[in-house]
């Protein structure tokens, strides 16, 4: 009798194990879908997926953070499309896109997603392939996953071809501020995350440095900590939307990189009623 209890006393456990790890596999699966859809839809000069997948504050961060960038996606799309369909040639054109080495971590309603992502491509009869090592930042809208912010270190091609800006980008521009009603400088809970430094770091925390490598641990920890250290206050925007907040900063850049600025995100999310830090991006400002 005894040993039949312990079975099934086991088996009440483990199904409660696989039922609370269900969600979070249920959420990768989710974000790979629409990462591999978004990817096809830069190829296919479809507009729609980026209208369903990205949030409506997407930021886009390379050398410099981009506050309307899905905007700007859309309208290179749809100019690309018409192009397209008159039966002339592009003068710019993606020939394939994938994702690749996708991780996923989810923290409640934050999601991170690192990958390289590979970007071939031609501006005329020149081809280049350009690689990102990117982190995602996804929330969860309503009960779907959007991708709110995506910051990437660039490798390009040798030599990159040149390629003018995009003309739907010039009539469109680029918008280089946030929306005031998202920042949120001020926010005691934020403050509170970056006067804690290490204290603040969440179990699963991922880096991504500046030459590309996906870091964890104290040492990966440890540098973004210096980073919160000495952020440029002029280059300097907390921007925080329910349970997610990201922290884009300026800095001073040390090592191989002196002399330089690096650009940095630092993704924090509220979990279990706390604010803690799940991620950090950062690239060599060109």
């Amino acid at each position: 009798m005894i040993a039949k209890i312990s079975v099934s006393a086991l088996l009440f456990s483990l199904s409660g194990l696989i039922w609370a790890q269900a969600p979070s596999a249920a959420a990768e699966t989710e974000i790979r879908q629409m990462t591999d859809e978004a990817n096809r839809a830069f190829v296919a000069h479809d507009f729609r997926p980026f209208e369903r997948i990205y949030s409506d504050r997407f930021i886009s961060i390379k050398t410099r953070p981009i506050y309307n960038a899905k905007a700007q996606l859309i309208a290179i799309t749809k100019y690309d499309a018409a192009v397209a369909e008159s039966g002339k040639r592009l003068d710019y054109e993606t020939l394939a896109f994938t994702s690749e080495n996708i991780k996923t971590h989810i923290f409640g309603k934050t999601a991170i997603a690192t990958s390289s992502k590979l970007n071939s491509w031609r501006y005329g009869d020149r081809r280049c392939q350009t690689r990102y090592q990117v982190t995602d930042v996804w929330r969860n809208e309503g009960g779907s996953w959007r991708l709110f912010v995506s910051h990437a270190v660039t490798f390009q091609c040798r030599p990159m071809p040149w390629a003018p800006l995009h003309p739907a980008v010039e009539a469109l521009g680029s918008q280089l501020l946030p929306d005031k009603t998202l920042r949120a400088d001020n926010d005691p809970d934020l403050a509170a995350v970056v006067a804690a430094r290490t204290r603040a770091f969440a179990s699963g925390f991922v880096f991504t440095n500046a030459a590309g490598e996906v870091l964890s641990g104290k040492t990966a920890s440890a540098a973004v900590a210096s980073a919160l250290d000495e952020p440029e206050k002029d280059n300097s925007v907390w921007i925080k939307i329910d349970e997610t907040a990201v922290y884009i900063f300026r800095t001073p850049a040390a090592g191989g990189f002196a002399g330089t600025k690096l650009q940095y995100t630092v993704v924090t999310a509220l979990i279990d009623g706390r604010w803690q830090i799940v991620a950090a991006h950062c690239n060599k400002v060109d």
